[in-house]
């Protein structure tokens, strides 16, 4: 898996989700990191207990020329079956009711009606592409730079002065 797979994948997940909706390493880490983190916990040590952390990225899945011949095919031997069932001998459905030439030469067409379905179906599944373990300082450098407000040291309101006492 190139690492040029890994950076052009679409969705990026570290936590096995059902729906993927990360769009970058760094919100799949971020989701990640929110998962073990509570309220007022030291990020630092969240992330050293917890990692390594291991992204994998999605991409699309697409729907391949031979996918479409084969469901063609097969819809094209469905047609047939019922046609013989519904129209056919019915002392005799075995017997011949189109010439196995006749039956390839429509082949083509239901191959292009195939494409043309898939051509506008919207592809809602995903499949792996890449993977990437990141150890708990790149995890911890990665979220410095992505969300550097979890680092920050939380201030101390100012000690209320002997004039306003």
């Amino acid at each position: 898996m190139s690492a040029d797979a890994f950076e052009q994948a679409e969705y990026y997940d570290c936590r096995e989700s059902d729906t993927l909706t990360h769009q970058s390493a760094e919100e799949a880490v971020e989701d990640w990191l929110e998962f073990w983190t509570e309220r007022d916990d030291d990020v630092s040590e969240v992330i050293r207990e917890h990692a390594p952390c291991e992204i994998t990225a999605y991409q699309t899945q697409v729907i391949g020329e031979n996918w479409v011949k084969g469901l063609a095919e097969s819809l094209l031997e469905h047609a047939e079956e019922r046609l013989v069932e519904n129209f056919g001998d019915p002392s005799d459905y075995d017997k011949e009711c189109i010439a196995p030439e006749d039956l390839k030469a429509c082949l083509p067409a239901m191959i292009e009606a195939v494409r043309q379905v898939a051509s506008r179906f919207q592809v809602r599944r995903c499949e792996p592409v890449a993977t990437r373990t990141l150890t708990a300082e790149q995890v911890e450098t990665m979220m410095r730079e992505f969300n550097p407000h979890w680092f920050e040291t939380p201030t101390e309101p100012n000690p209320p002065s002997e004039k306003q006492a």
